[in-house]
């Protein structure tokens, strides 16, 4: 997967996220390399959306390259697993972030 098809992942599961049990917080994913990016998922009243920018400060912060985010979307590796292995940084409230990516990526497959 490319940056571009992971964001349009994300983006087309959001919906399907059950977060009645998440407060309202912003997620900032930096997804760096060559094929890279900044994009933010913004938590309202239990409903997510996508952006690209966001005026809010964020809870949690990932750092991933494309080939790590898109095998945790593919359920190829999973993601407490890769945490664990430095795979990706996870920053702020890691708890909330596991939570989060935990659900993003059990939606994607």
């Amino acid at each position: 997967m490319t940056y571009k098809e992971c964001v349009e992942c994300i983006d087309g599961v959001l919906s399907s996220l059950e977060l009645a049990d998440i407060d309202d917080c912003c997620l900032q994913f930096n997804v760096i390399g060559n094929d890279s990016g900044v994009f933010y998922i913004d938590i309202r009243d239990h409903v997510a959306r996508l952006t690209e920018d966001s005026d809010r400060e964020y809870k949690v912060k990932y750092v991933f390259t494309v080939p790590v985010l898109s095998r945790l979307l593919r359920r190829v590796v999973d993601p407490m697993y890769a945490y664990t292995t430095s795979k990706y940084k996870m920053m702020g409230d890691v708890s909330l972030g596991r939570c989060i990516l935990v659900k993003l990526c059990e939606a994607s497959a």
